[in-house]
């Protein structure tokens, strides 16, 4: 009988430590189980996390780079409009130059033509005063009347050559006149050109200025996707460490809780009955 009481709680011994390891084996199962889903679970919140963050980025840089054509194409309008307005500009003020030495040249041409018609008016009153009439008779009337008409003569032909000298003393202020047109209209272009490159200048410093803050703010806005990735990465990795150390330790106090219960059943049956 003792040894068949033997046999009996051998037997029993067998079969608790068959089913401890049974359920430690369903214990570390699970738990491997839960781990890896937690695991999977998390790298796909990541892989989405990153992949928003990835798709923001391309949206940021897509909208930057519009920008910054953008801004590039008003630019290079702004400065064609500019440099046309400079052209138009150079070319009014070559017409009116132009338009002014005609209008100076003609207006010594007309004078010059007053001064020698003038003249030609003179040389004929001059030639009518040889005969004028005279207080005299006889031979002194003639002698008088010859002498009239000599002074006369010499007024009349000394008239015209004095207009035709003066007229060509105007004449030659010409050459003045013209280079103090030309000078006033170098001074006007000196001008434009100054406005011009001005312009040009602070249109290009407006341009970088605007580029740059562009720049700056798609930096920033990069800057701020990646922290929030980055963030939401490092929070769902804590989650997954917190969780994982969790289910290890419900899974190590379930195998502690296997444990002592076969044991406590193991010494149940070796402990002899009073």
């Amino acid at each position: 009988a003792a040894a068949g009481i033997r046999g009996m709680k051998a037997g029993l011994q067998g079969e608790i430590a068959s089913a401890q390891s049974a359920a430690l084996g369903k214990v570390s199962s699970a738990e491997a189980a839960q781990v890896a889903s937690v695991q999977a679970h998390i790298s796909g919140l990541i892989a989405q996390v990153r992949g928003a963050a990835s798709a923001a980025v391309s949206a940021v840089d897509q909208a930057h780079q519009q920008t910054i054509q953008k801004m590039t194409q008003a630019f290079t309008q702004a400065n064609q409009k500019l440099a046309q307005d400079h052209t138009q500009a150079l070319s009014k003020l070559d017409a009116a130059t132009q338009s002014e030495l005609t209008a100076v040249q003609t207006q010594f041409e007309d004078a010059e033509n007053q001064i020698r018609s003038y003249g030609s008016q003179k040389a004929g009153e001059a030639s009518a005063l040889g005969d004028m009439s005279l207080p005299y008779s006889g031979d002194q009337l003639d002698a008088a009347q010859k002498a009239a008409h000599q002074v006369a003569e010499k007024y009349a032909s000394a008239m015209p050559e004095n207009a035709n000298q003066a007229a060509e003393q105007v004449g030659k202020n010409l050459g003045d006149a013209q280079e103090a047109v030309r000078s006033t209209s170098e001074q006007f272009k000196s001008k434009i050109d100054e406005a011009f490159n001005s312009s040009k200048d602070g249109l290009q410093a407006q341009h970088q200025s605007a580029v740059q803050a562009a720049n700056q703010a798609h930096q920033q806005s990069v800057q701020q996707i990646h922290q929030a990735a980055n963030g939401a990465v490092a929070a769902l990795g804590a989650l997954q460490s917190s969780t994982v150390a969790s289910l290890h330790s419900q899974a190590a106090s379930a195998r502690s809780g296997i444990s002592s219960a076969g044991a406590a059943r193991t010494i149940g049956l070796l402990t002899p009955a009073t």
